[in-house]
């Protein structure tokens, strides 16, 4: 992992660490290094840590491999929740989703995403992207019921 991509995974483990505990839930951070060799060095998991984590290695390139990595190391969770590791969440992120898990009865809950330029980056270049990114959004109309397995 370089310098750049070491740092933008220890900003996103270091907004998920700001989470609040949540009562009565075990919560475990699974971490996939999703390189050829391991490298997710010890400086990117601060010691202590308030939940506990679990670094995995996933040799096969790909996102759908470091994600389906994790799926198969929380097959006995209750609730499977994610954040890439160039994205941050807010301080009230876990909470939120642990609220919606309880309240809504959904087997599927999907956050909303805001993104964030750096101040050199063009208005028209934003835009462009925000566009693009609005494209592919598909609005669904959903019935309030559960779907049945």
């Amino acid at each position: 992992m370089h310098a750049a991509a070491q740092c933008a995974a220890a900003s996103s483990l270091e907004s998920v660490w700001n989470q609040p505990i949540p009562s009565n839930y075990d919560v475990e951070i699974i971490i996939v290094d999703n390189n050829d060799i391991p490298t997710v060095t010890s400086d990117v998991i601060p010691v202590p840590t308030k939940f506990k984590v679990s670094v995995f290695h996933e040799a096969k390139a790909g996102l759908v491999n470091a994600r389906n990595r994790v799926l198969d190391e929380a097959s006995s969770a209750d609730w499977i929740i994610g954040v890439d590791d160039d994205e941050q969440v807010e301080s009230d992120w876990l909470a939120h989703f642990i609220e919606a898990f309880e309240t809504l009865g959904a087997d599927i809950i999907v956050a909303a995403r805001h993104l964030i330029y750096a101040e050199t980056t063009s208005p028209f270049i934003e835009r462009t992207q925000q566009y693009q990114l609005l494209k592919r959004v598909k609005i669904l109309k959903c019935s309030p019921r559960r779907i049945s397995r």
